[in-house]
């Protein structure tokens, strides 16, 4: 297991493979042996995120000789968590959150910001002061004090909208 390894690394390591394996035409890969060795790396990180990133590179990569790596260092990792690859990737997948009622609770300073599915499968957003009441928007010295995080969740550009986005449409497809 590589260990000392900064918070967001396997994100970085991830994108410089993807960038390593794309395909020259007439020529191969960037730079096989570069990319090859972030696999490696993702590989023996064997954290969760690590893991999650592999499947991400499994997607973006088309070198053939990279996917069979991808494939190889799932396996071993699957098989040291006494786990199958799919169940692997389950466990690894990230949840943002998000509870079996498709609400997720965000804490912004001393307010709170739940987001959750309406019925009419669209995503709402409802905060809540430091006292616990309901408010329609976030508090302005909220803005003000944390203004990425209110407009993250103002514009709906969360990874928790998304993933919400994303079971709205599986519940409209199986049970619609």
């Amino acid at each position: 297991m590589v260990c000392g390894v900064e918070p967001r690394a396997e994100a970085s390591i991830n994108d410089f493979a993807i960038a390593c394996l794309r395909k020259i035409s007439m020529m191969g890969a960037v730079s096989q042996k570069v990319g090859f060795a972030c696999v490696q790396a993702l590989g023996e990180m064997g954290s969760n995120e690590a893991i999650s990133q592999l499947a991400r590179l499994r997607t973006k990569v088309k070198y053939t000789v990279a996917l069979r790596l991808i494939e190889k260092c799932l396996r071993e990792a699957a098989e040291r968590s006494g786990l199958t690859v799919d169940q692997l990737e389950d466990v690894a997948a990230p949840s943002y959150a998000i509870d079996a009622e498709g609400k997720a609770e965000i804490a912004v300073g001393d307010c709170d910001a739940t987001i959750h599915l309406c019925g009419d499968g669209e995503v709402g957003i409802m905060w809540r002061n430091a006292e616990g009441r309901p408010v329609k928007t976030a508090p302005s010295y909220i803005k003000a004090a944390f203004p990425k995080e209110a407009g993250v969740l103002r514009s709906g550009t969360s990874p928790t909208f998304a993933v919400a986005d994303m079971f709205r449409l599986f519940c409209n497809e199986f049970y619609c």
